[in-house]
C-alpha cells in the first residue's frame, strides 16, 4: 500500500512538472507573438517610426517633424 501511495504521488509529481513546462512554453510563445505584432506595428506605423528615431520614416512625416533629410 506505501508503495502504491508513493508511485501515484510520484505520477503527480511528474505531471505537476510536464503542466509547468507546457506553461512556461506557452508564456514564451505569447511572448514572442507579442513582440512579433509589435515590430510589425512598429515597422508600418510612421509616426512611431518617427518616434523612435527611425530614419526609414517617409518624408513628409520627416518633414512635418522638422527632421529634415541631409
Amino acid at each position: 500500500m506505501v508503495a502504491l501511495n508513493t508511485v501515484i504521488c510520484s505520477i503527480r509529481l511528474c505531471c505537476s512538472f510536464l503542466l509547468f513546462i507546457v506553461f512556461l512554453l506557452c508564456l514564451f510563445l505569447a511572448a514572442s507573438l507579442f513582440s512579433w505584432i509589435a515590430a510589425m506595428y512598429v515597422v508600418r506605423c510612421p509616426r512611431v517610426m518617427l518616434a523612435l528615431g527611425l530614419p526609414n520614416a517617409p518624408l513628409h512625416y520627416r518633414d512635418a517633424a522638422g527632421i529634415l533629410p541631409p
